[in-house]
């Protein structure tokens, strides 16, 4: 249940901070990494994670980053 809402709420962010976040929390890449990837500032990379941390903080943090290692 907590994994469907967590879903939908991923569903609701902008791509580029979705992406930011998938590369940054499940695929371990550093700032600079994303940043040459997605062809942005690392400056954008982090207000992109933080935006995505942000609507995500509704649940709870720990139950999240079990979630996203399934």
């Amino acid at each position: 249940q907590k994994r469907n809402q967590l879903l939908t709420e991923l569903k609701k962010l902008p791509e580029q901070e979705y992406n930011v976040l998938v590369k940054i929390v499940l695929e371990d890449k550093k700032y600079k990494e994303v940043a040459e990837e997605l062809h942005i500032s690392v400056n954008t990379v982090k207000t992109h994670l933080s935006r995505a941390l942000k609507m995500l903080r509704r649940f709870n943090m720990i139950e999240i980053l079990i979630l996203f290692n399934l």
